[in-house]
């Protein structure tokens, strides 16, 4: 199958799909070259995020959240639960308060009984009936009274009265303002007051003579019928009143005939309704005695609420526990997943393989050389610094790899890869590029070499680019790669 693409960067994603490993992986473990990285030249901050990766550790930080969201349904559950719980306790402690309240209640309920039995048997003892006859007697003796007045004649005459009196105020007005003229004309007369001229005229006083004694007699005979109509109108007035006193005193008889009547319909109904209360009474103080305490019934109604309350509440402590049990277990996954857990003991055991293989080609390759490969350390906060050294001892002294010359960094980075491909093991050959000619001396590259010989039996091939001519018969197959020239 062709697994090339026209792109060279999706072409080399392919292949390293297919042999299941990352390039930076490939370059530290199989393959060697002057620019490749190497664990030895990377930053202290970067080195975990390469064992990460040569490791696949990755795969534990998908672990870890998984167990933390198992960690945090689990946790949910218990709140959950805790919070049912203390609300099923709460509902308890409601209850056993409601059961005292109805104990209270059932005790009042028969104190109420009683006292309601009392006041019924009372109420029917007050009971009694009341005669009426001695109301017939009197309405009869008023109505007899009643009926020496003719109340309609008596209204007829009062509204002729009333007429006359209307038609003699009339006249009355109407005499009166015949006064005012004729006083109006006397006044004139009397004064020689001209119609026309509106003052007075001595010519007019000898004519006028004749029209003053008219005047006079005139006002004369109007004021003796206005008395006359006067005492018209008292007398009829006084008729009036004693008219009016009689329809008084024959509607004060018939509203005490009312009233009487009325007392006596309201002695018939209590009367009746005193039957009425008898027969309610005595069947309110059969149900009185007949009545069921609810209050006992509900009582037994709550404690069996508690004892089920208390059984589930066992039952939802049971499932917490267990919660809790699993909580604890997904809370230990959560840091065994987390960089703090298994990626870092994983590092832990992989670094102690990588200093000692390290040291273990460096001892053949050199004779005082080792390397110091340290992982984390705890800050003074408690934090641990996710940084991983790299040093170099030299007999007693600890010097950073950058202090040393280009043949020893290079035995260093070379003995470093060997120690990857030991460890990663996976695939079965190593391609080393100018391996023995940056900065190695002849003896440099022959140890390097033996070194490698002695690893090709363990990996099966291993692939040496070299310019070092005189190295060709160490080798068992040798392939020359040079220019060709026009």
């Amino acid at each position: 199958v062709d697994r090339s693409f026209s792109n060279k960067r999706d072409t080399q994603k392919e292949i390293f799909n297919l042999l299941g490993i990352s390039k930076r992986s490939l370059l530290y473990s199989s393959i060697f070259t002057q620019f490749s990285p190497s664990f030895v030249d990377a930053a202290d901050s970067s080195r975990k995020e390469i064992l990460y990766e040569f490791l696949g550790l990755d795969r534990y930080e998908g672990y870890c959240q998984l167990a933390k969201l198992q960690t945090e349904e689990c946790e949910k559950k218990a709140r959950d639960c805790s919070i049912e719980i203390s609300y099923m306790n709460e509902e308890v402690d409601k209850v056993k308060e409601e059961i005292e309240g109805y104990k209270i209640k059932s005790e009042r309920f028969e104190e109420d009984r009683s006292r309601e039995l009392k006041e019924l048997k009372n109420r029917l003892a007050g009971l009694s009936r009341i005669e009426a006859k001695e109301y017939d007697s009197k309405i009869e003796e008023l109505k007899k009274k009643l009926s020496t007045f003719d109340k309609d004649e008596i209204e007829i005459r009062i509204d002729k009265v009333e007429d006359e009196i209307r038609i003699t105020k009339d006249k009355i007005i109407e005499t009166k303002l015949k006064m005012e003229d004729a006083d109006e004309r006397l006044k004139r007369v009397r004064n020689n007051i001209c119609p026309i001229l509106n003052r007075k005229c001595e010519i007019l006083e000898e004519e006028w003579k004749d029209e003053v004694v008219k005047a006079e007699e005139m006002v004369s005979r109007l004021e003796k019928e206005l008395v006359g109509l006067k005492g018209y109108e008292d007398k009829l007035t006084k008729l009036l009143v004693k008219l009016e006193a009689k329809i008084d005193e024959i509607e004060q008889v018939e509203d005490e005939i009312e009233s009487i009547e009325e007392e006596k319909r309201r002695v018939e109904a209590k009367n009746e309704e005193n039957v009425r209360l008898v027969k309610m009474i005595k069947n309110s103080i059969r149900k009185v005695k007949n009545s069921c305490n609810i209050y006992d019934e509900l009582i037994e109604k709550k404690k069996k609420t508690v004892k089920k309350l208390k059984k589930d509440i066992a039952e939802k402590k049971t499932i917490l526990e267990e919660l809790q049990e699993q909580l604890q277990c997904y809370n230990f996954w959560v840091k065994g997943f987390g960089k703090q857990g298994i990626p870092n003991l994983e590092i832990e055991r992989i670094l102690g393989l990588i200093e000692s293989r390290t040291n273990e080609y460096l001892s053949k390759m050199t004779g005082s050389t080792r390397v110091r490969i340290e992982s984390q350390s705890v800050l003074k906060s408690g934090a641990a610094r996710e940084k991983i050294s790299y040093d170099i001892i030299n007999g007693i002294n600890r010097v950073p790899v950058n202090t040393l010359s280009g043949g020893e960094k290079q035995r260093v980075k070379v003995a470093d890869v060997l120690a990857f491909s030991d460890i990663l093991r996976k695939f079965n050959f190593l391609i080393l590029d100018e391996v023995l000619d940056l900065s190695l001396d002849s003896k440099g590259a022959l140890d390097v070499l033996q070194v490698l010989r002695k690893k090709a039996e363990d990996v099966g091939s291993i692939y040496v680019m070299s310019h070092k001519t005189e190295l060709k018969g160490m080798f068992d197959n040798v392939i020359d790669v040079g220019t060709r020239h026009a």
